[in-house]
């Protein structure tokens, strides 16, 4: 059942990337799509409780994260001339949600951080002058982690492995 979860969470992010790279939008339904088959997965590997505690730590780090750039943006451009949504899209925004269904608190900012240097190398090599596809971006990254995962076995939704460098 897992590998079928897999199967169809990959197609669903290949679709994200096809949309946000030709036409920079993705299809909201899209989003919940992701975010359930991601949910789903987490749900068959580590149970309803562990996920929603996941979840929930994920999220508020995600809202830290989005506040901090907000503040940054405030005090870089002034109240008048702030467009929040030119510098972040919604879709992007949307996609950091999904993934916080997808990680352990730790593994989601090692994956989050990853994927923004990922993001920014792509945009400095490739995109220059052009919007981010960021969500397009952050799904290949992610489509490719769940592809190991699924041959190697990698467990994203414990910090366990941290106690083994300690």
């Amino acid at each position: 059942m897992s590998e079928w979860i897999a199967i169809f969470t990959i197609t669903c992010l290949v679709i994200i990337t096809i949309q946000d790279f030709k036409e920079r939008a993705v299809s909201w339904f899209l989003f919940p799509c992701g975010f359930l088959l991601c949910g789903i997965q987490s749900w068959v590997q580590i149970g309803w409780k562990d996920l929603l505690l996941n979840l929930g730590i994920n999220l508020f780090l995600l809202l830290i994260l989005v506040l901090m750039l907000l503040l940054y943006l405030l005090f870089r451009f002034g109240i008048r001339r702030l467009k929040f949504w030119d510098f972040l899209g919604a879709g992007d925004v949307l996609f950091l949600v999904v993934l916080a269904s997808c990680f352990s608190p730790f593994n989601f900012i090692i994956f989050t951080i990853a994927s923004l240097l990922l993001a920014l190398l792509t945009s400095l090599i490739f995109l220059s002058g052009r919007t981010i596809p960021l969500a397009g971006i952050q799904a290949v990254c992610l489509s490719c982690f769940i592809t190991l995962q699924c041959f190697i076995g990698l467990k994203p939704f414990n910090d366990n492995w941290i106690f083994l460098w300690m």
